[in-house]
């Protein structure tokens, strides 16, 4: 199977068995989540993050939720540029703990890479869930029909959500060079961003987050949206 990791905080194991206990995840690698709470007590957030440039881009405050979530996310892209049993064209899977996973996920994306192979399609990333804030309304399905298309604006893809994506080694490696000389200053769900390159959305989705369980970062990225009067 596909390499994977799933991105997990130390404090939240209840999350992380959840995860485990859902169909064919016993092979995602657990990845240490930063802490919003040491990042916190620590201070200093401008040594790691380039939150100026960020800001003036969003027009609000940056939450530490963020920066915690979007570091997290760089530690995956280490990984896969590290692996040396990936191959450069080959992807990499990369779960938040609190995705829902279509039960037949596996077959989809190895029918999925293997059609991207095949037509010789240049993805250098895959969105394969999105939380449904802004523009579409594709839910999960299981009848085997799905679309995968281009991304075609920054609204299309950014501000909704990083919990499930893949993407590939070369990507990986380029983004680790880049952030050897210069700090992120884009969030996790700012693909746009960190990768101005083809990205493709899968619909329907393969995975959803239940909206019944709140969201610590969601909560604290509406309340910053609010205090700076963006909707």
């Amino acid at each position: 199977m596909i390499k994977s990791y799933v991105i997990n905080l130390e404090r939240h194991k209840d999350r992380l068995e959840k995860f485990y206990k859902q169909n064919q995840t016993h092979f995602f690698e657990r990845v240490n989540a930063i802490d919003k709470n040491v990042l916190t007590a620590l201070g200093y957030e401008k040594f790691y993050f380039n939150t100026s440039a960020l800001e003036n881009k969003i027009h609000r405050k940056i939450t530490i939720g963020e920066i915690a979530c979007t570091l997290s996310h760089i530690l995956c892209w280490n990984k896969i540029a590290s692996d040396d049993e990936l191959l450069e064209k080959e992807y990499a899977l990369i779960a938040e703990d609190d995705i829902i996973l279509s039960e037949n996920f596996c077959a989809i994306i190895k029918n999925l890479i293997d059609k991207i192979n095949d037509l010789g399609i240049d993805y250098k990333l895959i969105i394969l869930h999105k939380l449904d804030l802004y523009h579409f309304s594709h839910k999960i399905k299981e009848d085997g029909q799905y679309h995968l298309i281009n991304a075609s604006t920054s609204e299309d893809i950014d501000n909704d959500g990083s919990a499930l994506y893949l993407l590939r080694k070369d990507k990986a490696i380029e983004l680790v060079e880049f952030l050897k000389e210069k700090k992120p200053f884009w969030l996790a769900d700012h693909f746009s961003t960190f990768c101005p390159d083809k990205v493709g959305i899968l619909f329907p989705f393969i995975g959803y987050i239940n909206e019944t369980v709140p969201s610590d970062l969601e909560i604290e990225r509406t309340i910053a949206r609010q205090n700076a009067g963006i909707a």
